[in-house]
This record gives structure tokens, C-alpha cells and sequence, in this order.
């Protein structure tokens, strides 16, 4: 990864909450020991449907991009951006399959490149030949000269 990935890694926290509402005093108590706080804090497993997390209120962030589950309970995967902070999200829900892939991003434009933030579920279940087809497709999509991505998740797969 470039010098300018890891700086920006510097700045992104990534937590995987298993339900986002039971979890939102703990997330604003970590968020204010920040003195600064993050730019970017991604979730994931936040196991909401998309009228309660549109409504969710994170401090000093907006809901950038989002995933919600629909026929299944629990998943889905979520970006807050820090107010003030020019983004545009990347539209892939077409691209999700419940369990097996679940995925939001965003597109940050620098002076000297372009930052891409991947925000990434599969459940234990979920189907890998399908995920790692999808997330191969994905990254082709985007590979352009001068793009740095952050990819954070929870993959479930097991190396050994």
C-alpha cells in the first residue's frame, strides 16, 4: 500500500457491531475519547432495515452509503462520513446477495488520487465461489491508474 493508503487508513475506524442500536452509547463513548474522531467510520452486521438506518444519528457524521438486508435478519454494512467531508457515494446494492455478498463504498477525489472506501460482509453461510467472483468484478471495475482503496470487512473465510 502507497504512503497516501496508509495515511488514510490512519483515519477510518472499522468495527463490526452485530446490531448498531444496541451498540450507540458505546460507539459515542469511543467516538468522543477520539478527540479528533475518524474520518470515516464503517460497520458492519449493523441489522437494520433501511427506514432505521436512514433515521440512525451518529454526532458529527453523515450516512454516506448503506447496505440493508431485506429477506434475511441481521447484516448489512454501513459508511458515516465526518460533516464537511466531500464524498460520492458508489451505488452497488445491485451487485449484493444476501449472506453472500453485502457491500457499500464510497469515492473520495484528492489533488493527486482517488480514494475508494469498500465496505464488506459475507456471512458464514454465504456462497464464496459467488463473493469472491463478485468482489474480483468489483475491484476491475475501479482499477484506474491513481486509485487507492481502503477495504474493511468482515470476509469469513477460513485460510486453512
Amino acid at each position: 500500500m502507497s504512503n497516501k493508503g496508509k495515511n488514510m487508513s490512519n483515519i477510518t475506524y472499522h468495527q463490526n457491531v452485530r446490531n448498531l442500536t444496541n451498540k450507540t452509547d458505546k460507539l459515542r463513548v469511543t467516538m468522543h475519547n477520539n478527540c479528533i474522531g475518524p474520518h470515516f467510520v464503517c460497520r458492519t452486521e449493523h441489522r437494520l432495515k433501511e427506514a432505521e438506518i436512514t433515521k440512525f444519528c451518529l454526532e458529527g457524521y453523515k450516512l454516506a452509503s448503506k447496505f440493508c438486508r431485506k429477506d434475511h435478519l441481521g447484516g448489512g454494512v454501513c459508511i458515516f462520513v465526518k460533516r464537511g467531508i466531500l464524498y460520492q457515494p458508489i451505488t452497488l446494492n445491485h451487485l449484493c446477495k444476501e449472506k453472500s455478498i453485502e457491500i457499500c463504498a464510497i469515492k473520495l477525489h484528492f489533488k493527486s488520487f482517488i480514494l475508494i472506501i469498500l465496505r464488506i460482509c459475507r456471512a458464514p453461510t454465504g456462497n464464496l465461489d459467488f463473493f469472491l467472483t463478485t468482489l474480483n468484478n468489483i475491484l476491475k471495475h475501479f482499477l484506474l491508474p491513481k486509485v487507492t482503496y481502503i477495504v474493511c470487512g468482515d470476509l469469513n473465510i477460513n485460510l486453512l
